[in-house]
């Protein structure tokens, strides 16, 4: 049983004694200047015209009935309203004129300030509380007063003590003064410290709360800004990473393709009986490969740095078609794979394709060395090309390969996947041809999917082109 008292005590003082921590008192201690100087304006637009409405007109209606003469302390009631009315009144002018912008702009001066309207208004009500009690007997507006200023503020205990102590004090002394008022000192004295308790204890579960809010709003501040950083070094990162791989792709490019044509070159002039003619067909065979990486790996980084550009123009697309095919053939005839085209007479006499020639020929050129990489020996690879007015051109891609799984589909057009099918002659597959694919289809406003019965069942990849 004591354990759950214990805990429960411990809550309450952590509540009601504990204020911001250090580290930040002053981030605090600005907010708490710039609210508190927000609810002394507030309290002074509200002092004001009750001790008009409810004070001075009052009054001045009693004056007229000759209570001035009945008790001097109606004179004193008066002059406090009065000034209550007219120091409210200046207070709120002042409040208005020098507000702090914001939290960040409010200073100790506006603290200060605040709290010494705190005070005024304080003392003003305890005095009030004297008069109304020689004239009537109760303490109504003590106890009205210390409500006012007790939860209009997020009083720090120390300071909070200090007011209502101060107060009350000032109380029992006034109530010294008449010794006819002698039985009723006892009652009032402890009402009034009830009251204070009560009024402080308000004021501070309200400032506890908003000590709490402020750690949890600092707490998320301090994980954004962290989170900012560390997304701020992941992007510069991934930025160098990416145009240090676009430097490198494209300094590598020029030498591939140089490459490539001395090899093509000299393939062509070698006798078909020179035993030096299966090296070079490897060689253009490696270069094709590699120029199509260097390519991937070009947009890709093109991608990720800036938005990719198509440069449109007039293309034969059955040509663009049939001439990656045929750069495609050596690499084929290695492996056996007989690469078939076919372009039906509605694609040869359809208008050319409004396509960027460039970008389109990487796209055929992944799906076509996909079909002959991913194809066992001695198979066939289709590729052709079809138009009709509605659809646009449509080309076919289709191989008798390992076939595609339901978990294939699924992550097909992901960069660097890797699929159940594997490279039948032990090629290089880096998982980034078909994102390129599915993203220059997209920037041609066309469409990619792929058909598949099932493992061992082949593939084909339909691309179509508005």
């Amino acid at each position: 049983m004591n354990a759950p008292r214990s805990s429960l005590w411990g809550h309450l003082r952590e509540m009601l004694f504990e204020d911001a921590p250090a580290e930040r008192a002053r981030e605090w201690a600005s907010g708490l200047a710039y609210a508190n100087w927000q609810r002394a304006t507030v309290l002074a637009a509200v002092t004001a015209p009750v001790a008009v409405v409810f004070g001075l007109l009052p009054d001045l209606a009693l004056w007229q009935r000759g209570w001035a003469q009945i008790s001097p302390a109606f004179l004193f009631i008066a002059g406090l309203h009065a000034t209550l009315a007219v120091g409210s009144a200046v207070a709120l002018v002042l409040f208005r004129r020098f507000r702090p912008a914001g939290e960040s702009t409010a200073r100790a001066v506006h603290q200060r300030g605040a709290m010494l309207y705190a005070a005024a208004v304080l003392v003003a009500m305890t005095l009030h509380g004297l008069c109304e009690l020689r004239l009537t007997g109760t303490n109504s507006g003590y106890m009205l007063g210390l409500a006012a200023v007790g939860l209009a503020f997020y009083l720090p205990w120390r300071l909070g003590a200090a007011f209502f102590g101060g107060s009350l004090a000032l109380l029992a002394v006034g109530l010294g003064w008449d010794g006819s008022l002698a039985p009723l000192v006892g009652l009032h004295a402890v009402t009034a410290l009830c009251a204070t308790v009560v009024f402080w204890f308000g004021a501070r579960c309200a400032y506890a709360l908003k000590v709490e809010r402020f750690l949890q709003q600092a707490l998320l501040e301090e994980q954004a800004r962290q989170l900012t950083e560390a997304n701020a070094e992941l992007t510069q990162a991934h930025r160098f990473k990416t145009e240090l791989l676009g430097l490198a792709a494209h300094d590598l490019r020029d030498p591939l393709h140089t490459i490539a044509l001395s090899a093509q070159t000299l393939r062509d002039e070698l006798p078909k009986s020179d035993p030096g003619l299966p090296l070079v067909a490897g060689i253009l065979d490696s270069a094709r490969r590699m120029e199509t990486l260097v390519a991937n790996l070009l947009t890709d980084a093109e991608s990720a740095t800036r938005e990719i550009t198509l440069v449109r123009v007039p293309t034969d697309l059955p040509r663009l078609v049939l001439e990656v095919a045929d750069a495609y053939r050596p690499m084929a005839a290695a492996k056996r794979v007989a690469l078939h085209f076919s372009a039906d007479e509605s694609a040869l006499r359809a208008p050319p394709a409004s396509v960027d020639p460039t970008r389109f020929r990487q796209i055929v050129e992944n799906l076509v060395g996909n079909a002959v990489k991913y194809s066992p020996v001695a198979r066939n690879v289709w590729a052709s090309v079809s138009h009709s007015p509605d659809a646009g051109y449509r080309v076919v891609v289709r191989d008798e390969g390992q076939g595609l799984t339901a978990e294939d589909k699924a992550r097909l057009f992901g960069k660097f996947q890797q699929l159940s099918a594997r490279p039948t002659a032990g090629e290089v597959s880096t998982g980034l041809g078909l994102a390129i694919v599915k993203r220059l289809v997209d920037l041609h406003g066309g469409r990619v999917w792929a058909e598949s019965e099932g493992r061992g069942h082949g593939t084909q990849f339909i691309v179509t082109i508005p």
